[in-house]
């Protein structure tokens, strides 16, 4: 069985803003429950993201990578909508897509209204329901052309899960991730491997940067997930040295920690959680 709200964890999540970001944040959830970067709403449940503690309906309710995933429906002798939601800015190109791995697992209920739904601004651009559980028994990526959207705006993505009636129906999504032009960019993952190391991840008093073999001055910015710089610090000298930040006045949620050196940008994601 799914496992009861963490209501501090989702209140963090809330309370944090949601402003746009040139990429899906967070695509794989595996900052976990109130991680920050998704509007977080399950009527049952509190959050549709899940690990391992939400049980695995016998089996087959499993992350298809990490630990984390969104689990819609699963709600015994109930009616049940869960939704996430997160803006995002789609850069402008000719080929754009939102895709995502989804799972019908098991034997679904055989309703149509029970259905998973991905929309973009209100649109609804993708329905999956009880009837597609043989095409996608195991998790299968569903690809939604976007074209239309890739003009350099921001955007809300909304993917909802809907259990319409008493009987059990799940729907698993991992992995959500935006591509244009043949370039994925939606998992907030660096292109290049960032020369510097962050640790502990999680963190939860302090947050360690090593640089490693970094030379010449950089510029080190915590970035917290709205955009808002935390910490901004010059640092002459990198190489091999070692700084360590207190998370004293930082929220819990998640944080992009940002060196610029010699020209170049390289980015870190880490979780708070305090």
């Amino acid at each position: 069985m799914k496992r009861l709200l963490q209501f501090k964890a989702l209140a963090i999540a809330l309370c944090l803003g949601f402003h746009s970001n040139a990429q899906v944040i967070d695509g794989s959830f595996e900052a976990g429950i109130g991680g920050g970067a998704w509007t977080e709403v399950s009527p049952a449940f509190g959050t549709p993201i899940c690990d391992a503690g939400c049980g695995d309906c016998g089996g087959p309710c499993v992350a298809n990578t990490g630990s984390f995933y969104a689990w819609f429906g699963g709600a015994p002798g109930a009616v049940e909508t869960g939704s996430l939601e997160q803006t995002l800015t789609i850069p402008a190109g000719t080929n754009a897509s939102i895709d995502l791995w989804v799972k019908l697992p098991g034997t679904a209920s055989g309703l149509a209204t029970d259905r998973l739904e991905v929309s973009l601004d209100g649109t609804i651009l993708s329905t999956l329901t009880a009837l597609d559980s043989a095409a996608y028994n195991t998790y299968t990526l569903l690809s939604i052309e976007i074209n239309s959207s890739a003009d350099g705006g921001s955007h809300t993505l909304r993917i909802e899960g809907f259990q319409s009636s008493t009987v059990i129906f799940n729907v698993l999504v991992d992995d959500v991730s935006l591509s244009v032009d043949g370039v994925t960019v939606g998992l907030f993952e660096e292109i290049t491997e960032p020369k510097f190391k962050v640790f502990p991840n999680p963190a939860t008093e302090v947050v360690n940067l090593t640089f490693g073999e970094i030379n010449g001055d950089a510029l080190v910015s915590i970035i917290s997930i709205d955009g808002t710089v935390v910490s901004k610090e010059l640092v002459s000298n990198v190489f091999n040295k070692n700084l360590a930040f207190s998370t004293a006045n930082m929220e819990s949620g998640v944080y992009i920690v940002e060196v610029k050196n010699e020209g170049t940008v390289t980015t870190k994601r880490i979780v708070l959680a305090k």
